[in-house]
Order: C-alpha cells, then sequence, then structure tokens
C-alpha cells in the first residue's frame, strides 16, 4: 500500500504473454529501425500505463485522510481547459477502440495523458471514481423521471446541466468524489474535513462573514451535539487568527461577522461556546471605537449605542462593548443634560432600552459611566434630575428597571445620597403604578379561591387580567434585582424593597397569563445560554414572603397570605406549574422542527437549574430529566404511565414538594398535539398506582430506551425484572 501524499509508480511491469495470447499489434510506419547503438542496448520491458480502475481499486482506501485528501486533491486538479481536453482525447480513444483494434490498442486507447505518460496517476483514480458518481447521479435522475427505462429529452437535459454543475462546484463538492457515498467517517473526521475547507476558504480571500455564514450552516439543526463540539475545536484557532484581524475590517463587515459568530455561539451552547470569546470580544472593542468617532446628534448617538448592543446577543460582546465605549457613554450623559425635556426622553429610552440587553454582571460598569457623565458637568442638581426623567422613560422601556435601580445604588455609593433616595422613590411609585391596575382583579381571584361555587370562573378573570398586565410581567425581573442587590441602598429607600417584594409574590397568578408565560419563556432560553436570572432566586424569596410583617401587604394587595406560608412551598409549586408550562412550548417547537439535541439541551437546563423551583433534590433532578428526556423521545400514553411512576417515586425520595409540579409537563411532552396544560395545578384524573421500585423504574426506563433504538428485526432486550401494573 502507498503512503498518503507520495509519489504513485507510473507504470508495473506487464505479465509475459502466454503462448496462447493473441499476437502484437504490427509497427506503425512512423517506428525508426534500430541503429548499432540501440542494438548493443539491452531491450527493456515494455511498460504499461496504470489503470484508472486499478489505481482507484488499490489506493482507494488509502484516501481516508481527509487532511491529505484535500491537499493532494487542490495540487492535481488541474485547469477546467485541461480536463476538457482529457475528456476529448479519451471520448477518441472509445471510438478507435469500437473501429475494431486488437486488444493492446484498446489497451493503449483507454490511456490519457496522464496516465500514458505517467505523470499523474492520481487523477486517473479520480476521473474513475468521478464517472462512478456521475453514473449514480444518472440512475437517480432516471428513477426520479418515474421509474421509466428511457430518459426523457428534458431529463437528459437536466442531467447535462447537473453534470456541468457538478464540474464547477467548489473544492468542498470536488474532494467528495474520492471518498465515495460508501465511504463512512467518523464525526472527527467529518469536522476535520469541514475545518480544512473553512481553512482553505480564508487562503483564497474569502471575506470573514461568508466564512461564519458557512460555519453556521455546519453547525445546523441537523447535526449533533458531538459533531458541533468537535468542529469548534477544530476553528478554535482560525477564529482566534480572525479575531487580530476584525479591527481592520469594514464597518459593516464586522458587524454581520459578530451577528453570525454570536449566532454560532449560541448553536454549540455553553459547553463549546468559549471558541469564539477572544472574536466576539475583539469585534465589541471595535464597534466602540467606531462609535467613539460619531458626530451625529446626541439622540442619534444614544440610538446607535442601542443598535449596536442588539446587534449581536452575546455577552462576550456585549461586555466588551460596554468596558471600550465606557468614554462614549460617559460623553453622552454629559452631553444628555444640556438637551431639551423633549429631546432628553428619547435620548434616555434609548439608553433603557440599551441596558435591556446586558446580563445583570454588565449593568454596574454602564451605570458608572453615566453617572460619571452627569456628576462631570458640576451641576448641582444635575444626578436629581433622573428621577424626574426616569419614570417616564421606564414607561416606553419598563425592560430597563434592573439598570435604573443600579444607578441609584450607583449615586448612593459615589456619595449622592439625595439623588438615590429621590430615584429610589420615583421606582417606588413606578412599580406601584404597574401593580394598583391589577389589584381588583387579584382580590376577585382570591375570593374565587375562597368560595369556588358562582360568579365568574378562573379562566374568565385570568383572561380579564391580561389586559392589565403587561407592565407589572415587565417590572418582575427588576423588583428581583432590587431584592437581591437592596442591601445598598439608603435607609430611606427601605419601602421600594417592600413594594417588589409584593410585586414578586403575584408571580403565582402572573405566570398564568400570556404575558407571563413569555417571562418565564425568556428567562428558560436566557438560562440555556448560561445567563442569571431570576428563577434561581425564587427559593429565597419564598422564605421572606413566609414572614409575618408581610401578611397585611399581601393582604391589602388582592393576594392570598396563606399561599405563602410554611416556607413559601405553595407559591413556589404554583409558579413551578406555570415554568413547566412556558418549557413545553419551545421543547415541543424544537423537537417539530428536528432539532432533538437543542431541546434536550433546554429541557435539562431547565431542571437542573431550577431544581429547588420544582422541589427536587439534586439526585432527583437528575433522575427527573432523563424520565422527561426519555418521554420526550418516545412519546405515548404508555411511555406517559411509565413516566408518572417514576416521577411519583421521586417525589417521594428525592423531592420536598407536595405536588406533581411535573406532571402537566410530561403529560404535554406525552401528548404533543393536544396541549394539556391546565391553568390550575389541580390532577387530571386518577393517580397512577405505584408497583415497582425506584431502581426497578429507572432500569426500566433505560432498557426501553435501548428496545427503541434496535433495529426492528432484532431481539428486543428485556425490560425490567418486575411485571408492570399497565400490562
Amino acid at each position: 500500500m502507498a503512503k498518503i501524499g507520495g509519489h504513485l509508480p507510473p507504470t508495473v511491469p506487464r505479465p509475459s504473454p502466454s503462448p496462447a495470447g493473441k499476437a502484437e499489434p504490427a509497427a506503425t510506419p512512423q517506428q525508426q529501425p534500430q541503429g548499432p547503438a540501440s542494438q548493443a542496448t539491452p531491450a527493456k520491458p515494455a511498460p504499461v500505463a496504470v489503470q484508472a480502475q486499478q489505481v482507484a481499486q488499490q489506493f482507494g482506501s488509502a484516501f481516508q485522510s481527509a487532511g491529505r485528501l484535500a491537499g493532494q486533491l487542490f495540487k492535481g486538479l488541474g485547469t477546467k481547459e485541461a480536463g476538457q481536453s482529457r475528456g476529448s482525447e479519451k471520448s477518441s480513444s472509445s471510438e478507435r477502440t469500437e473501429e475494431g483494434k486488437g486488444e493492446q490498442g484498446a489497451q493503449e486507447a483507454g490511456q490519457g495523458p496522464d496516465e500514458a505518460g505517467g505523470e499523474n496517476p492520481f487523477m486517473a483514480a479520480f476521473g474513475a471514481l468521478k464517472r462512478s458518481r456521475q453514473s449514480r447521479l444518472r440512475k437517480a435522475a432516471k428513477k426520479r423521471a418515474g421509474q421509466s427505462s428511457e430518459v426523457s429529452a428534458s431529463t437528459q437535459v437536466a442531467l447535462e446541466e447537473e453534470e456541468e454543475e457538478e464540474e464547477e462546484q467548489n473544492p468542498r463538492r470536488a474532494r467528495n468524489y474520492l471518498l465515495g457515498e460508501e465511504q463512512e467517517e467518523t464525526p472527527f473526521d467529518q469536522a476535520k474535513r469541514e475545518a480544512l475547507f473553512l481553512q482553505h476558504l480564508e487562503r483564497e480571500g474569502e471575506p470573514a462573514s461568508n466564512i461564519a455564514r458557512l460555519l453556521n450552516a455546519q453547525l445546523g439543526v441537523d447535526r449533533d451535539r458531538e459533531f458541533k463540539d468537535l468542529l469548534t475545536d477544530q476553528v478554535k484557532p482560525q477564529l482566534e487568527s480572525m479575531a487580530s484581524r476584525v479591527a481592520e475590517a469594514p464597518a459593516d463587515e464586522r458587524r454581520t461577522l459578530a451577528a453570525l459568530v454570536s449566532r454560532a455561539a449560541y448553536q454549540v451552547g455553553s459547553k463549546s461556546s468559549g471558541a469564539f470569546t477572544k472574536l466576539l470580544a475583539s469585534a465589541g472593542v471595535a464597534e466602540a471605537a467606531h462609535l467613539a468617532t460619531s458626530s451625529e446628534a446626541v439622540v442619534a448617538r444614544a440610538t446607535q449605542f442601542e443598535q449596536a448592543l442588539r446587534r449581536a446577543a452575546s455577552p462576550e460582546y456585549r461586555s466588551a462593548l460596554i468596558d471600550a465605549g465606557r468614554a462614549t457613554l460617559e460623553q453622552l450623559a454629559r452631553d444628555a443634560e444640556g438637551l431639551t425635556p423633549e429631546e432628553r426622553h428619547p435620548t434616555w429610552i434609548s439608553l433603557l432600552r440599551s441596558a435591556e440587553s446586558l446580563e445583570p454582571q454588565s449593568l454596574p460598569a454602564m451605570a458608572e459611566a453615566v453617572v460619571s457623565g452627569i456628576l462631570a458637568t458640576g451641576r448641582a442638581e444635575a444626578a436629581g434630575t433622573l428621577a424626574e426623567f426616569l419614570p417616564p422613560a421606564l414607561k416606553v422601556a419598563p425592560g430597563g428597571g434592573s439598570w435604573a435601580f443600579q444607578l441609584a445604588l450607583t449615586l448612593f455609593a459615589r456619595g449622592e445620597v439625595k439623588a438615590a433616595e429621590q430615584l429610589g422613590g420615583a421606582l417606588h411609585e413606578w412599580i406601584r403604578q404597574a401593580r394598583g391596575s391589577c389589584t381588583p382583579i387579584f382580590k376577585n381571584l382570591r375570593e374565587l379561591s375562597a368560595a369556588p361555587s358562582g360568579g365568574a370562573s378562573e379562566a374568565t378573570l385570568l383572561r380579564e387580567l391580561e389586559a392589565h398586565i403587561s407592565l407589572l410581567a415587565a417590572t418582575i425581573p427588576a423588583c428581583a434585582y432590587m431584592i437581591e442587590h437592596g442591601q445598598g441602598l439608603p435607609p430611606a429607600a427601605a419601602p421600594l424593597l417592600t413594594e417588589a417584594t409584593v410585586s414578586m409574590a403575584s408571580l403565582n397568578i402572573v405566570g398564568a397569563t400570556a404575558p407571563g408565560q413569555q417571562l418565564l419563556r425568556r428567562m428558560l432560553l436566557a438560562q440555556e445560554r448560561g445567563g442569571q436570572t431570576f428563577l434561581t432566586t425564587l427559593p429565597r424569596l419564598a422564605l421572606a414572603l413566609s414572614q409575618k410583617q408581610l401578611v397585611q401587604p399581601l393582604w391589602n394587595n388582592g393576594l392570598l397570605p396563606a399561599s405563602y406560608q410554611f416556607g413559601g412551598r405553595p407559591f413556589l409549586d404554583r409558579v413551578a406549574l406555570h415554568t413547566g408550562r412556558a418549557l413545553a412550548a419551545p421543547v415541543l417547537a424544537r423537537s417539530k422542527k428536528g432539532d432533538e439535541g437543542s431541546a434536550k439541551v433546554l429541557l435539562r437546563t431547565a431542571i437542573l437549574g431550577n431544581a429547588a423551583l420544582f422541589g427536587l433534590k439534586p439526585d432527583g433532578a437528575h433522575l427527573a430529566a432523563e424520565a422527561l428526556e426519555s418521554l420526550r423521545q418516545r412519546p405515548g400514553s404508555l411511555a406517559l404511565r411509565r413516566t408518572l411512576e417514576l416521577l411519583e417515586k421521586i417525589r417521594e425520595k428525592q423531592s420536598t414538594s407536595s405536588t406533581e409540579t411535573l406532571q402537566e409537563l410530561a403529560k404535554a411532552l406525552a401528548d404533543r398535539e393536544s396541549r394539556l396544560v391546565p391553568l390550575s395545578g389541580q390532577s387530571q384524573g386518577p393517580r397512577v398506582p405505584t408497583k415497582l421500585s425506584l431502581r426497578e423504574i429507572a432500569m426500566d426506563q433505560s432498557a426501553h430506551a435501548k428496545q427503541s433504538a434496535a433495529p426492528r428485526d432484532a431481539p428486543a432486550p428485556p425490560l425490567g425484572g418486575a411485571p408492570r401494573s399497565h400490562k
């Protein structure tokens, strides 16, 4: 076997002819008579050219190495004109064969220029396998034409166009000729091949955005997690090399690249997204430098900053943009102090919307830059004007409430106590007004829970609540941020924390509405990307809600204090039920479009990351995640019964919850069409009796997964050792 990358032998010795063999053809007239010198020289054995099929058969197995295969192919392809000349010579050779020449003449006629001269036998093997591939294309087209024995004229034209297109395809398609469809590649081989192709495009001068676009295509929904991780490892050096040149790219090219790379980092998940960090950070720094040179008006610069942060949904990109753009933010805040109220209002709206897209850990840096710019004006009441202009802007961009509270913390830390108290009072009034329109409906729901007979139903009241709940749902992340960081406020701002706590207590009702479902779904998706959300702080909040001093504020705002007793477990169970409903929708949507890997990651991240919310211990959370994932992959009534049995055992031994917080999620995963998710937390129908032990059911789940993955004609593996009640 020849070594890959080495020279193939141009000729092989001809076997000696047998006595019964055919006579050699007569010499052509162009042959010259041998002179004395030629007669003295011993005659050498006549060489025979390497046949294309022979080389393909002998060395085909050596072409499995993707890297060296690409290098050999790029060196041996030649020009398009040379390929056309070789095709014409082979065609004329076939005609000479049909005219009745002998066996030796046919062999010589079948040689192309590379074969006969021994210049490039690699191309001979390439041509043989290429013709085999084209033959398969013809057969496939013939089958598509209706399984007829003759190909129609239109099909023949399509075949010719397909062959011409095959000749002109890019190197990624060309290098697959030698691999063949029968060759099986490991995920590592595939990742290595695609990485080499991306490196080749970069050497050929392809724009970085096009390379990122092709990378996104390779990381699509039809790829498994193993391939994505392997490909990310292979392209990491290339991405880091691109990071050093991203500042030199044009603005449009750099922004497109940042958006595409951010999308690629999201597709590979948090485990492999670190390979894109350097490139995204460099793009953020370059964008900050570009914004610093802007000479637009203040309102336009604030809008540009907002658009720059929203362009790439990457925490690394946004954090780098904030850190590098500190001087731009300071100048923007200084210039905003000299604007008219009509111009200042849209400026603060843009700043609040910019903060909406930031992770919580980036809010202090942005607040520090803006406060420094305001205080740099030297005006005595400059900081106090925040309490005047922020509340109207918060009604338009309520998602920036967390950053507005961080501004108050920064003012207090800089010694501006009065300004911090004024801003805290403005935020207190903003939250109270957001909840005020919902309080009457909260009271009606409380009365309905005490006397369920008669009056409006719960569904009717919830539909009525949706018309007023949007602003309150938008303030909940800010309220959670205030509770988490409220120790940095002055004592006079303590009522703000009480107001935020009562608003958070309404999440068990808000979560049942459409705006509440959107809020919970957005938090779950942020957790999947590794972001921080208020869902992880809810168990601590539940303990705070069970304090006696909050009983009267909860009652005055239409809430039922009994729902927050026993450590707030009833409140958590209700919120967990709404969170399961919000989780089912994106998981089922990803499963429906074939993105199995992403659906699995989202489901496992939500269950494991919010184990305390669902009332699960760590071991119980792992068991529940495995059971629900098995149900998602193989839905059905039988699988649902098996999963409910397992969840029942988990709740008995690995749970602190008193209700089935994951039962409705399991029903939604089992029956994807019926959308079985009632608004209340009441279980539907009789509970499934438990017959198996926890260990036996876990073994049953594993065996059921192996059985479903086995071929249909393979013998079914044995299931759990104990008999199941549903049989």
